[in-house]
């Protein structure tokens, strides 16, 4: 209940600050508050499994990768502290297919900007959990490095594809990951596109 309600926060917060006037925005729109839906597709590269058994120890196993994906969705509401830095704190729900696993990741984005343009092309760091919100969603912590390019193709809309690589450390039982007996880390290449207002 605690995690839903930070998510309506959150996303109450998100449209409150969607109504700001442009005003507070310069013409190359980098100044002030942004919202980001982000689409991936997640090429799993390596999966492995970790179980500790009670009078063994632990086992490691490389898990299949040959049908391993995911598709995911993700909302980030942030600031430009400048025309070269942004800040923001994102959700978003991951789904992937073999091993059959649900993930909502609430993590904080920091974004490096390399000109004071329109468009421009950026690097930026994701890091979170990965929050239990039913018992079809698993706990965690994820980590995503990678880069993209911002370019408006409107006065007020801008497309952005992004690359990176993308860690998940899952627990598989009711425990957080570092007490957990049974963990999968997830490990691939995540092409996004991303929707800047």
């Amino acid at each position: 209940m605690k995690h839903l309600s930070l998510f309506i926060v959150l996303f109450v917060t998100s449209l409150c600050f969607s109504q700001q006037s442009n005003s507070v925005k310069d013409e190359y729109r980098n100044k002030g508050y942004f919202n980001i839906t982000r689409f991936s597709y997640i090429l799993v590269d390596n999966t492995k499994q970790d179980i500790f058994t009670p009078g063994v120890g632990n086992s490691s196993n490389d898990l299949p990768t040959n049908n391993a994906k995911a598709f995911s969705i993700q909302t980030i509401s942030g600031y430009f502290f400048s025309p070269y830095f942004s800040a923001g704190v994102g959700i978003g729900l991951d789904g992937y297919k073999d091993p059959n696993i649900n993930t909502f990741p609430a993590f904080v984005e920091v974004r490096a900007y390399l000109k004071d343009s329109y468009n421009s092309p950026f690097a930026f760091i994701d890091y979170g959990g990965l929050i239990k919100i039913s018992d079809s969603f698993n706990k965690g912590n994820m980590f995503n490095i990678g880069a993209g390019y911002k370019v408006f193709v409107s006065d007020r809309i801008a497309l952005i594809p992004e690359i990176s690589y993308s860690v998940k450390n899952i627990s598989l039982t009711d425990e957080k990951v570092k007490t957990s007996d049974n963990t999968v880390n997830i490990t691939g290449i995540q092409f996004g596109i991303g929707i800047i207002f």
